[in-house]
């Protein structure tokens, strides 16, 4: 007599098969239809829900060689705007550069006042250095009783000495004069005389300029 087989063997497999689709169809539609993770704040509201993967994971972003060369940081301003990128390396660190010297130019005032007495013969002044002026000006006023003559110079050096095309200029008793050169040299000057032999006269000077002066900015060392 032949041994017949567990009635419920083969339908107890089939319902066991069933049932893991039924659980697996399930469990792939609840993730995929809700987040699984969800960030709260400190009252333990929901303030943001992540996404993740039929499997309850994560979803991330792969990081593709192009977002490499793409700046990571980025630099905020008062109440988080105007935001400016800044370059890191493919590390995600910040690019740096070596010292750098920052130069900068600063205008500066010069004068130089003198009072002298006119000959028959014309006089120099002292050559003035204008090879870092942008702005220059001779003030004379004739405070004397009688009048004078004056012209400006140019040199290049103390030896090559030429007269300014503006001439000369007839400074009357009393009169003031504003001379500025036509041309331009290194060095600059005033030649004055009297105008009547044997008849001097008092006169002040005033030489002005602005001057440009370079400035070095070393890691804050001037």
């Amino acid at each position: 007599m032949s041994q017949s087989k567990p009635r419920n063997q083969f339908s107890g497999r089939t319902v066991r098969k069933s049932s893991a689709k039924n659980a697996l169809k399930k469990r792939q539609q609840v993730s995929s239809s809700t987040p699984k993770v969800q960030i709260l704040d400190k009252n333990n509201k929901v303030v943001k829900q992540v996404q993740t993967d039929e499997y309850g994971r994560l979803l991330t972003v792969p990081v593709y060689k192009k977002r490499k060369q793409m700046p990571r940081t980025k630099i905020y301003g008062q109440y988080q705007k105007n935001t400016l990128p800044v370059r890191v390396d493919e590390s995600g660190r910040l690019e740096t550069r070596s010292k750098v010297d920052v130069h900068t130019d600063t205008l500066t005032f010069y004068e130089q006042r003198q009072t002298v007495y006119t000959f028959n013969t014309y006089t120099p002044l002292p050559f003035e250095d204008i090879s870092h002026a942008v702005q220059y000006v001779y003030l004379v006023h004739n405070q004397g009783d009688n009048d004078a003559e004056i012209f400006v110079e140019l040199a290049t050096d103390n030896e090559n000495v030429v007269k300014d095309l503006d001439g000369t200029y007839a400074l009357s008793a009393g009169q003031s004069k504003i001379l500025t050169p036509l041309q331009f040299s290194r060095f600059i000057r005033i030649q004055y005389r009297s105008k009547t032999r044997d008849m001097s006269t008092k006169l002040h000077i005033v030489f002005q300029a602005q001057q440009v002066s370079a400035q070095t900015d070393n890691d804050g060392n001037s």
